[in-house]
């Protein structure tokens, strides 16, 4: 908790959005690092949050901020997690299967697979098995990534064909050292399209084990939100 009295007295306004983010990140940030034991992932699936006064609440004089941790997806949508965030793994991933949406022509929330879409997952990869040493440059993750990425990818959609056939592409993204030094070690493997112009994601719609469509114009920007998620999107 973080109490703002000394510097917004009983007279003080209501801080503006503005003001609330960067107190959030300027407070927040170094409490929920020291809650991690300073292995936080600021490229991780947990990002820094907190619940600040009411407006209402602010003018009885209520001037605490509670610091947390948060699930919180690229609409600004809220997803439940189980368990501690100092026992968590932190690394960005999602379960086999999962597709995430499209915001504009980068990569949006977790929705349904029959709709548009930028990414179907495919697996998971563990790096660090393959890496006990220290942090891999990433000349040798994309190796790894790209070898085993193919063969997630081929046995998940029934076989190495299907995946050009449907014209969907492997990829996946590499860790950043920042991700290795709080621990993060496994990488998504994705499938997905590129608009004609490559200037981001194809609208992709069905899954690879399925009948699919992809689109040749950039979807629309995600619409913002605040709260917690749609029951009917996977976790993020």
């Amino acid at each position: 908790m973080v109490d703002l009295a000394p510097e917004f007295g009983r007279t003080a306004t209501f801080p503006v959005d503005e003001t609330w983010r960067t107190l959030v990140t300027e407070r927040c940030t170094p409490l929920s690092a020291q809650f991690l034991g300073g292995r936080f992932d600021p490229f991780g699936r947990l990002s820094v949050g907190a619940i600040k006064p009411s407006e209402g609440s602010w003018r009885t004089g209520d001037r605490e901020l509670r610091c947390g941790l948060q699930a919180l997806g690229r609409s600004g949508a809220l997803y439940p997690t189980t368990g501690s965030a100092a026992t968590q793994d932190q690394s960005d991933v999602h379960a086999p299967g999962t597709c995430l949406g499209l915001d504009g022509v980068g990569v949006g929330d977790p929705v349904d697979c029959a709709k548009p879409h930028a990414v179907e997952l495919v697996g998971v990869v563990d790096l660090g098995a393959a890496f006990p040493g220290g942090y891999p440059d990433e000349v040798a993750q994309d190796k790894l990534l790209s070898e085993e990425c193919n063969r997630l990818a081929a046995e998940y959609a029934g076989g190495p064909q299907v995946v050009a056939e449907k014209r969907l592409i492997v990829f996946s993204e590499t860790l950043r050292p920042e991700s290795w030094d709080a621990g993060s070690r496994r990488v998504d493997c994705r499938l997905g399209a590129f608009l004609p112009d490559r200037s981001g994601f194809a609208p992709v719609t069905g899954s690879v084990r399925g009948e699919v469509l992809i689109g040749a114009e950039p979807a629309p920007p995600l619409e913002r939100t605040q709260g917690p998620a749609p029951t009917s999107g996977p976790p993020g």
